[in-house]
């Protein structure tokens, strides 16, 4: 968790009004934990979407500031499992779960719309890789880093990369 705060740190001496937040993989956090995120702990991505229903197995967005200690546990279990990543931003928390709304779904070429999961963080990775630069900035454009772990290995986005 020191380095996601320390990384904070570093972006606020530019940004003073960037928080940090996590975005966890519902399934995940289940499979690490034993039981489901809550309401009282962050905001289920997929509700108000036509995904609602499995609200619980997706995206969570969690103020770290505001679950600190859940945060520490999710720091360490991603060690061993695509739990979460971490978003650094200026975005306040309801405009961030709106910005990550929109991020789900993609059109693809044949019309169909597809679920995005780069809430996984090995997704995640895969789709930093894989966006043609202009692609790339318009996914991260208010991210000022977006961090993860992928096989123990840390990874982060930031502008401009």
């Amino acid at each position: 968790m020191d380095r996601y705060l320390e990384a904070l740190e570093r972006v606020r001496r530019t940004n003073p009004f960037a928080h940090l937040f996590a975005l966890v993989d519902g399934l995940q956090h289940e499979a690490a934990f034993g039981q489901v995120l809550t309401a009282e702990q962050g905001v289920a991505l997929f509700l108000g979407t036509p995904d609602e229903p499995l609200a619980h197995a997706g995206p969570w967005l969690i103020d770290v500031q505001a679950q600190h200690d859940l945060c520490s546990a999710l720091a360490d279990a991603e060690l061993v499992a695509p739990v979460c990543s971490w978003l650094i931003t200026a975005v306040p928390f309801p405009g961030l779960v709106q910005l990550l709304q929109n991020k789900l779904d993609m059109r693809l070429p044949d019309g169909k719309v597809a679920l995005i999961r780069y809430h996984d963080p090995r997704v995640l990775r895969r789709l930093a890789l894989t966006l043609r630069p202009d692609q790339r900035e318009t996914f991260f454009e208010h991210i000022d880093e977006w961090h993860f772990m992928v096989d123990g290995q840390a990874f982060h986005v930031g502008r401009g990369q």
